[in-house]
């Protein structure tokens, strides 16, 4: 079994064995170089980005993290980090058990789904595809709306603003009005921030004002800073990808003893996917200029639209 030490850095450092991107390790004391971490074969690190063997990478992370001391953060690089932390809280080690068999009828929706997932000759498991409410039967739609699947299904990194809402159950465009700081070194997330809603583009928010949750933030003296978190600053004009905080799966996790943080979140709070910039009516990336602000808009909406994943758990597969 791997050390609690390992256990409290395994999940963002079995993200990074997924993805084979660099960790940023901050020692309690003294700072640790920047660690790559790489699966011994690219075909191997092909499949874990494709969310598949998620169990092979759990006991090479653990080791990793346990040799680096008490690492108070450790951080990954991409877009669908918090939406596959789940994922792999509870499924690295192999320990999550279901407390009941699920009902007769939502394990046949979920096998229908999954012929759906490979009469399209998509890798991935499709498990994954199913946590992240990916409609497989819209795949023609999608790609008129830019939107391969069979393409991001093999490709490995960040995608385009209409690839990424895949990932996102919520996107919101508005103003950053407040940030604040948990400094505590046992918490998850170091970052809160306030956002108000101007307009929502899909999804359903039932404030005007949301909180925004990172990882990234203050530690006392020590500033931790994840290499690809998007960074929020206060007054900035914003389109957000975001998903709600499962806070149940997280205290599931702490239960079956994967890490030692505290969650500091609240039920209504979120999860960043992504952040956009809105400037003199154009969208930004971290590259530069999308596109008109109204035209990402109509687009985040219509393709929202297609996925819709509110009512995913009512469709039929079969």
């Amino acid at each position: 079994m791997p050390t609690a030490k390992a256990r409290a850095a395994l999940p963002a450092a079995s993200y990074a064995a997924a993805k084979g991107d660099v960790v940023s390790w901050r020692h309690e004391k003294t700072p640790a170089p920047p660690l790559v971490v790489a699966p011994a074969k690219q075909r191997r690190a092909d499949s874990l980005a494709a969310g598949i063997c998620w169990s092979d990478v759990g006991a090479d992370a653990a080791r990793l993290a346990a040799t680096h001391g008490q690492a108070v953060g450790c951080y990954i690089r991409g877009p669908m980090k918090q939406l596959l932390l789940a994922g792999l809280l509870l499924s690295a080690l192999g320990v999550r058990a279901q407390a009941t068999n699920p009902p007769a009828q939502d394990t046949s929706r979920k096998n229908a789904f999954v012929r759906r997932v490979k009469a399209q000759g998509l890798l991935r498991d499709p498990a994954w595809y199913y946590r992240c409410k990916i409609d497989v039967t819209k795949a023609k739609a999608l790609y008129k709306e830019g939107v391969d699947l069979a393409v991001l299904d093999k490709r490995v990194g960040p995608g385009t603003y209409r690839e990424n809402l895949l990932y996102a159950a919520t996107v919101v465009r508005g103003s950053v009005s407040r940030q604040r700081y948990d400094e505590r070194k046992e918490v998850y997330y170091h970052s809160m921030y306030d956002i108000k809603v101007d307009e929502v583009l899909a999804g359903q928010v039932k404030t005007s004002v949301l909180t925004v949750c990172l990882r990234s933030g203050k530690l006392g003296d020590v500033t931790l800073r994840s290499l690809d978190e998007p960074k929020l600053s206060v007054g900035e004009q914003v389109i957000l990808y975001l998903n709600p905080v499962d806070l149940a799966e997280l205290a599931e996790a702490k239960a079956q003893g994967l890490w030692n943080y505290e969650d500091n979140a609240q039920a209504s709070d979120f999860n960043l996917v992504e952040k956009y910039s809105v400037k003199e009516g154009y969208v930004f990336n971290a590259e530069g200029r999308i596109d008109r602000t109204g035209t990402v808009n109509t687009n985040i909406r219509r393709i929202s639209a297609l996925l819709d994943k509110a009512n995913f758990s009512q469709k039929s597969f079969d």
